[in-house]
C-alpha cells in the first residue's frame, strides 16, 4: 500500500484456499493499517476475503464490502465488520470481482 491509501485489493493468483489466506490478509492490516480485499481461485472456487482496521470498518465494514462483490459473481459469504469471507464457483469472475472491490472502496473511502 502507497503512502495515504485506505485499501488495497489482492489477487493472490491460482490455488490459495480462503483458510489459506487469512494470515496473509490479517498480516497485511496489522502492518500497514488499510482495509484489505483478496481474492484466488482455488478448488473449482473464487475464494474472497475482506478485513478493515477498526478506524476504516465504519466506513468500509468487510462483511459489507465481501457482499458487494460477491454479488457481481453470484457468490455468497459473510462475516463481521472486521472480516468476512466467501466464495462463488464462477471461478472466470476474478477480474470482476477485482474492479468491483475497488469501486466499493473507492466509494465508501474516497481514496
Amino acid at each position: 500500500a502507497e503512502a495515504g491509501q485506505k485499501y488495497v485489493v489482492l489477487s493472490l493468483g491460482d490455488g490459495v484456499s480462503g483458510k489459506g489466506m487469512q494470515p496473509l490478509v490479517q498480516k497485511v492490516v496489522k502492518q500497514s493499517g488499510v482495509a484489505v480485499f483478496a481474492l484466488s481461485v482455488a478448488d473449482g472456487k473464487l475464494a474472497c476475503m475482506a478485513a478493515a482496521p477498526a478506524d476504516a470498518a465504519a466506513e468500509l465494514p468487510a462483511n459489507k464490502w465481501l457482499q458487494d462483490v460477491l454479488a457481481t459473481v453470484n457468490g455468497r459469504g459473510g462475516g463481521s465488520p472486521a472480516q468476512a469471507q466467501g466464495s462463488s464457483t464462477e471461478v472466470d469472475g476474478a477480474e470482476r470481482a477485482i474492479e468491483a472491490a475497488t469501486s466499493v472502496a473507492k466509494e465508501a473511502l474516497g481514496a
